[in-house]
């Protein structure tokens, strides 16, 4: 990280901009106004970036950053870039996001399969302890 200048910037904000600000700054969850500023200046940074790689052809290059920030769960940067791409982009970043969203469904249908076949496992466990249990009381082999 580079060492801080001893420059300081300084701003007239109204009632209304300020709270905007405040806003911004949950949103980060950054409590701190120059790291809330800092972080800014870095996403409108990843903004020029989108839209130069998208102005040069680099699709790969936007649709991965698109990924990172929805890994991130930094969607209004994912709807910026999506206002910085003509329609086309639009439809490719929505085909991503919906491969993430088909993905976690997936995923929740993964999990309900494993705990269906936990409970059979539990089912299939208690028949065969109460079979084991009745065949000890009629002294009989299982």
């Amino acid at each position: 990280m580079e060492p801080l200048k001893n420059k300081l910037i300084q701003a007239r904000l109204s009632e209304n901009e300020l709270a905007d600000f405040e806003s911004v700054k949950r949103e980060f969850g950054i409590a701190g106004t120059s790291k809330a500023v800092r972080q800014m200046i870095e996403d409108e940074k990843l903004l020029m970036q989108a839209k130069e790689n998208w102005q040069k052809g680099k699709r790969d290059a936007v649709t991965a950053l698109v990924q990172q920030l929805n890994d991130q769960d930094r969607l209004p940067l994912v709807e910026a870039i999506h206002g910085l791409t003509d329609t086309k982009s639009s439809s490719e970043l929505s085909i991503v996001r919906d491969q993430y969203a088909d993905i976690q469904q997936q995923l929740q249908a993964i999990m309900y399969t494993i705990t269906k076949s936990g409970n059979n496992l539990n089912q299939i466990a208690h028949v065969l302890n109460a079979a084991k249990q009745q065949a000890e009381q009629e002294d009989d082999d299982l």
